[in-house]
């Protein structure tokens, strides 16, 4: 088994492949093979500051989705968390892989499984962008794909998923997967087009994923609410407590409380193209807010300790909408990814007044 060193910092953070190339050179430790240093990959390819598609040869897929080129550098990466076993839980760390484990596939793929593919958001935002890219290369879109989806994923997630995979053309019966450590192809293609919060383009990506899911799957004789709250059910982090409370006070502005957990891919993006406001805690189901209309509103409901989390603030800016935020305190030791809130009710009320007017 060889050391791997991550790339990921290094091919996200600046615009210039020269200075990518020496920034490689910087963090090689030699020696690594028996016959001397690592060399730099082969990444004269990829187009900075453009979005960026290379192509590795020989290179291999871990089963969560790392992707190793052949000298051995990961450059690109996927985390699951303590829910999923695999080394590639650090960025810039030294990392072991079992090469001997790996099942061979005589093709040219290109890879999906990417971080946060569990959540929603960084899917319709991150993923789906790089894939909506590699959709657009006539060579890499007839490719076969590899795809990991983990374990705690629901049915209804992973098929949420697959639905705007197939909107891009990429059908599932393309997909590959493995139960060994991983897969090596004849060459694995890659894209970077998810750095929403540095590069216009990928902004650009992103407006070019809702056009194409707007356009796929809305239904303009649908009747839809146009003003929404998303309500997160059930015993879920950032649940509203005490919510009759809340619902009189929606009620009063036309408002009317949508779950999106058991909702379709077609569903959600109906009620959010017909929406003209929505409310709702800071989740994923915010990301929704992609297909409505410009000059549209959103309220995100902030707990204090989230506040700097602008996901969704830019998603706004991306897609024309006035987005407006309350925030409200939380208990001591309250857990952001367990606990219920209480919103500001008259801080809410005067947004609601204001955009409702």
């Amino acid at each position: 088994m060889l050391p791997l060193k991550s790339l990921e910092n290094s091919l996200a953070t600046t615009t210039n492949v020269s200075i990518i190339r020496e920034r490689v050179k910087s963090i090689v430790q030699p020696p690594l093979k028996q016959n001397g240093p690592v060399e730099c990959p082969n990444i004269d390819n990829f187009s900075y500051p453009e979005l960026a598609v290379a192509d590795f040869p020989n290179a291999i897929i871990t089963r969560s989705g790392a992707v190793i080129v052949e000298d051995r550098f990961v450059v690109e990466e996927t985390v699951e968390g303590p829910l999923e076993s695999n080394n590639f839980a650090m960025i810039e760390g030294d990392y072991w892989f079992d090469d001997k484990d790996v099942e061979e596939i005589n093709d040219k793929v290109i890879n999906f499984s990417k971080f946060g593919i569990f959540n929603y958001s960084i899917f319709l935002t991150e993923i789906m962008p790089c894939a909506y890219l590699l959709s657009l290369n006539q060579e890499f879109s007839q490719r076969n794909f590899y795809i990991h989806f983990p374990p705690f994923m629901s049915g209804h997630a992973t098929e949420l998923r697959w639905r705007a995979f197939e909107a891009c053309g990429f059908k599932r019966h393309k997909s590959i997967s493995t139960t060994k450590s991983g897969v090596r192809a004849k060459s694995v293609g890659i894209s970077k087009a998810n750095d929403r919060y540095k590069n216009h383009r990928a902004n650009q990506m992103t407006s070019g994923v809702a056009a194409l899911l707007r356009g796929t799957f809305a239904d303009s004789e649908r009747n839809s609410p146009e003003r929404i709250y998303i309500r997160r059910r059930g015993n879920v982090a950032r649940r509203i407590e005490e919510f009759s409370s809340l619902e009189a006070l929606l009620k009063l502005y036309g408002i009317t409380p949508v779950s999106l957990e058991d909702a379709s891919i077609e569903q959600q993006i109906n009620l959010f193209s017909k929406a003209n406001i929505v409310v709702g805690e800071h989740g994923a189901g915010l990301v929704n807010t992609m297909f409505m209309r410009p000059g549209s509103s959103m309220i995100e409901m902030f707990p204090q300790p989230l506040i700097g989390r602008w996901a969704f603030r830019l998603t706004a800016h991306t897609f024309n909408l006035n987005y407006l935020f309350n925030s409200f305190p939380v208990s001591d030791g309250w857990k952001w990814d367990k606990d219920p809130v209480r919103p500001d009710e008259e801080a809410l009320e005067r947004l609601l007044t204001f955009i409702c007017s």
